[in-house]
Parts: C-alpha cells; structure tokens; sequence
C-alpha cells in the first residue's frame, strides 16, 4: 500500500435509521483512492448530556483497490469506532 499517498481511511455518514432494536449508520469509506458505501450498526447509550456510539466492522481490503491487497494478504480488515459526545450548553 502507498502509505504516503493513502494514509488514512475516511469515513462519511451518510445517514442513521433505526432497524429494529438497533441503529444503523449509512456509512462512505474511502481507501486507497477507492469509495464504497456500507451499512453499519451501532449500539447508542445517553447518560445525561452525554452520549455513546459503538461499532464494529470488517472489511475486504480487495474492494478498495490493487495496492491494498499487498498489505497482509487478502484478509479482512476489521474496524472499531468509539465516539463519545457531550452536548452543548447554550
């Protein structure tokens, strides 16, 4: 992988709704010059002002282009995303 090039991964959400019990991020990846869409789920919990959103993910590092599949082979990548927020007080 051109780790110069691409160092990072960008991720965009493109929208949340709820699916049953659960609650989904629709999510744009970017990686090594390519962009794929995907759904994530999500587990959310508020406390007060304050909130947390936690997800996990595996990707195919062969979806985002040739350089990629260098890296470690064609093994999955698996993503984590931890987001803690506290609301603005106006």
């Amino acid at each position: 992988t051109d780790t110069t090039s691409y160092a990072q991964a960008d991720l965009e959400s493109l929208g949340f709704y709820k699916k049953e019990d659960r609650y989904v991020c629709r999510l744009s990846i970017s990686l090594n010059g390519a962009t794929r869409k995907t759904d994530v789920p999500f587990d959310f919990k508020q406390t007060g002002d304050e909130a947390e959103f936690r997800a996990g993910f595996t990707i195919n590092r062969n979806n985002f282009g040739e350089g990629v599949k260098t890296f470690t082979g064609n093994e999955p990548a698996r993503v984590n995303i931890y987001i803690k927020a506290k609301a603005n007080k106006i």
